[in-house]
C-alpha cells in the first residue's frame, strides 16, 4: 500500500505541471490556430531565470516568481505574437511546424548564451544547465510531512498541487463567466464571424498567447525542484497536436487539465518508474522525466 502511495503522489506531482502545459498549449491552438511546438520551450526559460534570480543574484522566491510568471511570460508571449505567431498563423502547416521547432531549439540556447554572458562580465550567476534539486519557490530545504509510515510529502508538492488546482478553478471562470472569456470563445468558434462583429481576433490572439506563456512559465517555476533545468525536457514536453474543441468554450481549459494529471498519475506505473522497496518521505520527490 505505501508503494502504491509513493506512485500516486508521485505521478499527481507531474500530473499537475502537464496540466498547466497542456492547458496553455491547447488555450493558444484554439485561439491561433497555430501548434507551438516551443510551448516547453518557453517554460524551460522561465525556470531558468528564476533560477538565476533566485540561487544566482539572491532574490527572494517569491518576488522572483512573481517577476518571471506575470512579466517575463506574458511579455514573452506578447512579443512572439506580435513578432512571429501572428504571421505565421496565415501560412502554411509546414512553415509553422520548422518556425515553431526553431524557435524550440533557439529559446534555450538564448537563455543559457545570456548566462554565459552575463558569467562573463561578472554577474554572481550560477551554471544551471542539467541541474536537479533546485531550489523552488517554497521553503528551502523543502519542508516534509509524515502521512504513513515511508510516504510523505514536501512543500514544493503542496505548492504545485494546489497553484494547479487555484489556476483551473481561475479559467474555468475567466472563459465561462468574463467578457474577455466570451470573446476567446467566440473567436474559437468563428474567426471571421468574430471580426465582422468588429472584435478584432489579432488582440484575442496576443491575449491568448500571453495567457498561455502565463501557465508555461508558472509550469516552468513550480518544476525546478522536480525537473530542474534540462532543456531536453523542454523539447518532449509537447509531443501531439491536438484537435481543435468544440463550442464548450471551457473545454480548452478542462479537457488538458483532465489529460495533464490523468497522464502524470498513469505513467508511474510504466516499468522503471517504481520506487526502491524502502520508500522515504523524499522519494516521492522523484517525478518521471
Amino acid at each position: 500500500m505505501g508503494d502504491l502511495l509513493v506512485l500516486v503522489l508521485s505521478g499527481l506531482v507531474s500530473g499537475a505541471l502537464y496540466a498547466l502545459l497542456a492547458t496553455g498549449l491547447v488555450l493558444s491552438y484554439s485561439a491561433s490556430g497555430l501548434f507551438n511546438f516551443a510551448h516547453g520551450a518557453t517554460a524551460y526559460l522561465c525556470a531558468l531565470t528564476f533560477y538565476e534570480l533566485h540561487s544566482g543574484l539572491g532574490w527572494p522566491a517569491v518576488p522572483a516568481a512573481l517577476l518571471v510568471v506575470f512579466v517575463l511570460a506574458p511579455g514573452l508571449g506578447w512579443g512572439l505574437d506580435r513578432l512571429m505567431f501572428r504571421r505565421l498563423a496565415r501560412v502554411g502547416e509546414t512553415a509553422q511546424i520548422v518556425a515553431t521547432i526553431g524557435l524550440l531549439v533557439a529559446l534555450p540556447a538564448a537563455g543559457l548564451w545570456a548566462v554565459e554572458l552575463l558569467a562573463d562580465a561578472g554577474a554572481p550567476v550560477k551554471p544551471a544547465e542539467n541541474r536537479f534539486g533546485l531550489p523552488g519557490v517554497g521553503p528551502s530545504p523543502a519542508k516534509s510531512w509524515q502521512l504513513t509510515d515511508g510516504v510523505g510529502i514536501d512543500s514544493d508538492q503542496l505548492i504545485t498541487w494546489v497553484v494547479t488546482a487555484l489556476v483551473a478553478v481561475a479559467l474555468w471562470v475567466l472563459m465561462r463567466h468574463t467578457r474577455i472569456g466570451l470573446l476567446l470563445r467566440a473567436a474559437v468558434d468563428n474567426r471571421s464571424l468574430t471580426e465582422l462583429r468588429g472584435i478584432s481576433a489579432d488582440r484575442l490572439s496576443s491575449v491568448a498567447w500571453m495567457i498561455a506563456s502565463v501557465l508555461a512559465g508558472l509550469a516552468g517555476v513550480l518544476a525546478t525542484p522536480c525537473w530542474g533545468c534540462r532543456p531536453t525536457t523542454s523539447r518532449c514536453s509537447c509531443s501531439s497536436r491536438p484537435r481543435r474543441p468544440s463550442s464548450d468554450g471551457s473545454r480548452p481549459c478542462r479537457s488538458p487539465s483532465r489529460a495533464g494529471w490523468g497522464w502524470g498519475s498513469c505513467r508511474t506505473w510504466w516499468p522503471g518508474t517504481r520506487p526502491s522497496p524502502n520508500p522515504s518521505p523524499a522519494s516521492v520527490r522523484r517525478c518521471p522525466s
